[in-house]
């Protein structure tokens, strides 16, 4: 589990294809080197170390990943945002973030205001119902609150968020690992199978009832 809070960037020095996943070589800068087995959630997408070796940590990526985030479109060279997993002393910053990335979105909109960025996306298919005013999301793992949402959905990026992820040299068209809020989802979701289940118990009293109204009016 994470929290949204980038600790630093990465920067890929290798990526090598094998039968069905790729390995990505990453230098973590300043992020305290993993051992093999930890987790790091690399631009919002939890992997896992698998071994190191001249300052670079080797992390495997299943097909899934590559055809779901935008870790496919990664090229050496390319920076990436960085965060180990909390625990339980851990004060939370941002919202709970599994690492699990749903979809991409793209930049439609960069708008300078002042120190600030005004930057919006496109929403992935299947989860316009979680993102709203003031919700919660992760973008290439950045815990962000969404300001509007029309067609699009937008966030406010202030310079520190700017200058920290890779978020501040995003332009338009460019790709984006999105998570929502899985609070928020879980709660819709269990509301949602209430909520039909409430329909198909009504659906069947009336039924009954039109049953007996039947009968009653046969019995005339």
């Amino acid at each position: 589990m994470f929290q949204g809070i980038i600790v630093g960037t990465g920067l890929v020095k290798r990526i090598e294809e094998r039968n069905d996943f790729r390995v990505l070589g990453i230098d973590l800068s300043g992020l305290v080197k993993p051992k093999n087995g930890d987790s790091v959630a690399v631009n919002g997408t939890c992997l896992t170390a698998t071994s190191s070796s001249d300052g670079i940590t080797f992390f495997d990526v299943i097909g899934e990943t590559i055809e779901k985030t935008n870790l496919g479109k990664l090229k050496v060279g390319d920076k990436v945002n960085l965060e180990r997993p909390i625990n339980m002393e851990s004060e939370i910053s941002g919202h709970l973030v599994q690492g699990h990335v749903e979809s991409v979105a793209s930049v439609t909109k960069r708008i300078e205001e002042g120190e600030n960025v005004r930057m919006s996306f496109t929403i992935p298919k299947g989860l316009n119902n979680y993102i709203f005013p003031k919700g919660s999301i992760a973008i290439d793992g950045i815990s962000l609150t969404v300001v509007d949402v029309e067609k699009d959905f937008s966030v406010a990026l202030i310079p520190e968020t700017l200058k920290k992820t890779t978020l501040g040299f995003k332009k338009k068209g460019d790709l984006v690992n999105i998570e929502t809020d899985f609070l928020v989802k879980s709660m819709f979701n269990q509301l949602s199978r209430s909520f039909l289940e409430s329909i198909e118990e009504m659906k069947e009293k009336i039924k009954k009832l039109e049953s007996k109204i039947e009968k009653i009016e046969r019995g005339k």
